[in-house]
């Protein structure tokens, strides 16, 4: 390894993500609607609309597209449980979301390797996240104080226990 410090056992999964085409649009401010049983979300794009099946496949290394199916299942689904009216899919992708077991991000200084910082793990809400972990890194690198953690605590560490135990976290 490159970096000389030992995997964490982050897992990627696959995400896909489409943009369709709606007989009645959004309108502005409507609220990204989730199902509770999360097997799915949309919200508005513009006069489009976002939609997700929120699959949760771990995956291998791949130049990552969707699967036949993925998408066209969702918009039957869509259809018949909304007032959406979906007419056609513009564009579709599927993405690869790296976690750790726990499901939360991993941010901090590596326990056993003095100078490594790890900033990964962030899933499917790094859109979500991304400023506040990267001023929480900034903060740790730069040594002028540290934002939203437990003074004392060093983030991140290499074993699974220690990591869920000892490490910042954006659910606490």
């Amino acid at each position: 390894m490159l970096s000389g410090v030992e995997k964490l056992g982050l897992q990627p999964f696959r995400r896909t993500a489409a943009i369709v085409d709606v007989e009645r649009p959004l309108r502005p401010g409507t609220p990204m609607v989730a199902a509770a049983d999360d097997t799915y979300y949309f919200r508005r794009e513009g006069e489009q609309v976002l939609i997700s099946p929120s699959e949760t496949v771990p995956s291998g290394p791949e130049d990552a597209r969707p699967r036949p199916g993925d998408v066209e299942e969702l918009v039957v689904r869509l259809n018949s449980i909304t007032s959406l009216g979906i007419r056609s899919v513009a564009k579709a992708w599927t993405g690869l979301r790296t976690e750790a077991a726990d499901g939360v991000p991993v941010v901090g200084f590596d326990a056993e390797a003095p100078g490594f910082y790890w900033l990964a793990g962030q899933g499917g809400y790094g859109f979500q996240t991304s400023s506040a972990i990267a001023e929480l890194a900034a903060a740790e690198i730069l040594g002028s104080g540290t934002v939203g953690t437990a003074p004392g605590i060093s983030p991140a560490s290499r074993t699974p226990r220690e990591l869920a135990a000892a490490r910042w976290s954006i659910r606490r």
